[in-house]
Formats: C-alpha cells, sequence, structure tokens
C-alpha cells in the first residue's frame, strides 16, 4: 500500500499506470477469444464471440460500477487516514457485490435468450451464442469479485499485485483457449469454459492476499462488516458508474443490432476491429486510470495543487503512449488483422477490420486526453458530469451509425466513432479547463 501524497507526481503516476498498463494487456479474455476463434474456428466462430461481446458488456455494468464507484470513496478514505472506515467500505463493498451478482445471475439465465432475438442474432450462429453466454453467466460472480478487488489494491496505492493475478490467469485462458478449439470439438463453448476456469483463479487469488494485507492494518476492536450508512455513501458514486457503463454496454448493443442483419461477414471484421481498437483503448486508459487513483487520495487529503501537477504529468504520459499505439497500428495493421484471422477468412472481413483499425488509430491521441479529463471527474466524486460525458460520446455515436448505416453501410461504424470522439473530447476538455472537477471541493 502507498501513500501517494507525498512525493513527486510524475513518479508517482508512472508507478501506478505501468501495472495497470499491464493489468489491462492480459485482461483481454475477449481479445483471446477472438483470436483462437478467427485463427482456428473460423469466421462464423469469430461472428459469435462478437455477437455474444455486446451482451457479456451489459452484464459488466455492475462490476465496472463497483470497482470503480468503490474504489473512489475507499481512496479517499486511505488519503484521509480514516482506517476503519475504510475496512468497512471494502467489507461492505463486497458484500454488496456478491449480492448484485447473485441477482445478475439469475436475470441473465431468465432473459439471455431474448435479447440475442432482440439484436437480430443470424439463425447460424444463435445456438453456439446461447451455449457461450450461459456458460458465462456461470462466471458473473467470480468476475464481480475480482474487479472489486482490483479497484480496492488501486484505491491503496497497490496496482502491481491484480496486474500479476491477471497475467497468471489469462494465461491460462489463453492455453486453455488454444487447446480446447485445436484438440477438442467443444468449439466456441470451449472458450467459454476456458474463460470460466481463468475468472475463478484470478478472483479467488485476490481476495485471499487482500484479506492477508488487510488483516496487518486492521485496528482492534473492528467487528462490523456492513452498515447502510456506509452502504449509502458507497451506491452515491456506484450508481454513476454503472449508469456510465450502461451508456457504454446499451450503445454498444445498439450498434451490434445494426451491425447484424449486415451478415457474417461484416460481423466478423467489426468483432475483430473492435476488439483491436478495445484493446488500444484499455492500454491507454491505464494512464488516466492512474492518475485517478493518484488524485483520489490528495483529494482526500485536502491537497488540490498536487491533483494539477498530476494532471500534467499524466498528460505527457498519455500522449506518449497513444502515440506509440497510433504508430503501431498505422505501421503493422496487416500483420496484426492477419494474426487473427485463418486464411480462408472472406476478403471482406479482413477489409472491414482493416478499415476500422486504420481509422481509429488516427485518433487515440484524443482518446488518452478525453480519458484522462474524465476520470479526474470521477477522482473528484463528480460521478454525474461524469456520466454526463459518456453520455454525449455515445449518443453522438449510436445516432451517427444509425444515419449513416443505410448509405455508407458497415463504414458508418467508422464515422460514429471517430465523430463522437472528436466532439465529445473537446466538451471533456472545456470541463477540466473550467475547474468544475473541483467544484465543492475545499482546497
Amino acid at each position: 500500500m502507498t501513500d501517494l501524497t507525498k512525493g513527486r507526481p510524475f513518479t508517482h503516476i508512472l508507478r501506478l499506470s505501468l501495472p495497470l498498463f499491464f493489468c489491462v494487456l492480459f485482461q483481454q479474455s475477449g481479445l483471446i477469444h477472438s483470436f483462437a476463434a478467427g485463427k482456428y474456428l473460423g469466421e462464423e466462430a469469430l461472428s459469435v464471440i462478437g455477437n455474444v461481446t455486446s451482451l457479456t458488456e451489459v452484464f459488466m455494468i455492475f462490476a465496472y460500477g463497483m470497482n470503480v464507484g468503490g474504489s473512489v470513496m475507499i481512496s479517499h478514505l486511505y488519503g484521509a487516514g480514516k482506517r476503519t472506515e475504510q475496512n468497512l467500505a471494502i467489507t461492505t463493498l463486497f458484500i454488496t457485490g456478491a449480492s448484485f451478482a447473485a441477482v445478475i445471475t439469475t436475470l441473465g439465465f431468465l432473459f439471455s435468450d431474448a435479447v440475442l432475438q432482440l439484436i437480430n442474432t443470424p439463425a447460424e450462429i444463435f445456438a453456439d451464442s446461447q451455449k457461450f453466454l450461459h456458460i458465462f453467466i456461470i462466471g458473473l460472480v467470480f468476475m464481480y469479485i475480482f474487479n472489486i478487488a482490483s479497484g480496492i489494491f488501486t484505491a491503496l496505492g497497490d496496482s502491481i499485485t491484480p496486474a500479476v493475478f491477471l497475467i497468471v490467469s489469462n494465461a491460462v485462458n489463453l492455453a486453455l483457449d488454444i487447446l480446447s478449439a485445436k484438440y477438442t470439438a467443444l468449439g466456441v463453448s470451449g472458450l467459454a469454459w476456458a474463460g470460466l476456469i481463468s475468472q475463478v483463479i484470478a478472483a479467488v487469488s485476490a481476495v485471499i492476499f487482500l484479506t492477508v494485507k488487510l488483516k496487518k492494518q486492521q485496528n482492534r476492536g473492528e467487528s462490523r462488516l456492513f452498515t447502510f450508512s456506509c452502504f449509502r455513501s458507497l451506491m452515491k458514486n456506484i450508481i454513476p458508474a454503472m449508469l456510465h457503463s450502461s451508456v457504454s454496454a446499451v450503445g454498444n448493443l445498439l450498434i451490434q443490432g445494426i451491425i447484424n442483419p449486415m451478415g457474417t461477414a461484416a460481423i466478423a471484421g467489426c468483432t475483430l476491429g473492435g476488439k483491436i481498437n478495445g484493446f488500444a483503448s484499455s492500454c491507454i486508459d491505464s494512464v488516466p486510470d492512474g492518475n485517478s487513483a493518484y488524485a483520489a487520495q490528495n483529494i482526500g487529503a485536502g491537497k488540490l495543487s498536487r491533483v494539477k501537477e498530476g494532471f500534467h504529468a499524466g498528460l505527457i504520459i498519455v500522449l506518449i503512449l497513444s502515440g506509440l499505439f497510433s504508430a503501431a497500428v498505422l505501421i503493422f495493421h496487416n500483420a496484426i488483422v492477419h494474426l487473427f484471422m485463418e486464411e480462408n477468412t472472406s476478403a471482406e472481413a479482413v477489409n472491414i477490420a482493416l478499415y476500422y483499425i486504420i481509422s481509429a488509430a488516427f485518433v487515440y491521441p484524443l482518446m488518452g486526453v478525453k480519458y484522462l479529463c474524465d476520470d479526474l471527474l470521477r477522482a473528484a466524486g463528480r460521478m454525474k458530469l461524469y456520466l454526463l460525458t459518456t453520455v454525449i460520446n455515445l449518443s453522438i455515436r449510436v445516432v451517427s451509425v444509425f444515419i449513416f448505416a443505410p448509405v455508407f453501410g458497415v463504414a458508418a461504424v467508422y464515422i460514429g466513432f471517430i465523430s463522437s470522439l472528436v466532439i465529445s473530447t473537446v466538451i471533456s476538455i472545456i470541463i477540466y479547463r473550467k475547474n468544475l472537477w473541483r467544484k465543492k471541493l475545499t482546497p
């Protein structure tokens, strides 16, 4: 556990961001599944992964909300030196997360088939999509637990531990995916089981290690594991974070519904393009995430001048990182796409994936700036404003795809992505420049 309220901001943010970067690098079960499906099972299997991904994002709404919303409060308490309140918030968060997981799992089994029909899932991939989704739902509780634990580690200034667990679990995932795809007849169901096993490994390891670390700083006489007052305080941050994630998930679901009638080639191409783009996006976001943890502790300690110093340091790092990703995609786009697709994949699917990642690569630096501005709002507890920036971004994206799809076909996906990012980045910069993140905070 690291006190981020002292020392050089640049050093702290870099030390936080590097493990988060590797954490993201190996937290790519969707990309791993896409690799195994596209390389060993074929275009139709890759279409299944893309189709189901839009639904798995919906189920991950609550995991994301618990991670982001809970870590803000815990960072503030840790920065303020309130250890008893911090530990109570942690146990309350875990109990809340387990309860939500039970409810979402039940709802998932009840309504997943109906939603597959709602997004116009093609008949030829419906059965496999159904099997994959049901196995994914079984592992929801483990995914929720790990995301909560990961957020807590980062809130306490430790981004290395969850990265280690993810590296191990996703190495297992990749190995099992390849073994299943090459040597069994399980098809995409085998990939789903591989993902479930890796989630169990990550969740169990993280909880055991976190429990050991927290026992060392537990005060004598602490006995409460849950209080409704703490629950209400947590939900003030968790609910906007869930809404933030739900906007993204619902937006992607609507876009998937527009893509699906275009055929399996369009689904496969957009799936791979979206996965590669999502991978780059998540890696770039490791710096804003690190800056958010740094800022939240300093806000809790009342050291607001250090927050701006950290933002400027984070800006330098994120522009360098996003520039490197842009250059890598623009130079190696052919090699990247063919790494994930077998030789008999249709030229149409390959070209769609290529156009997608090349278009997106030009705006990666804008993405980094937007994430840095938005995550500072999150660190300051300005969750409604944080939510608003995402609503604007996704609304522009969905409307653009809906309007341009009849004219430009699948190219509307690239147009929507770029136009929404440019406009929403300008808005995020304006919000930062006006110091709206500082509202209600005392210097």
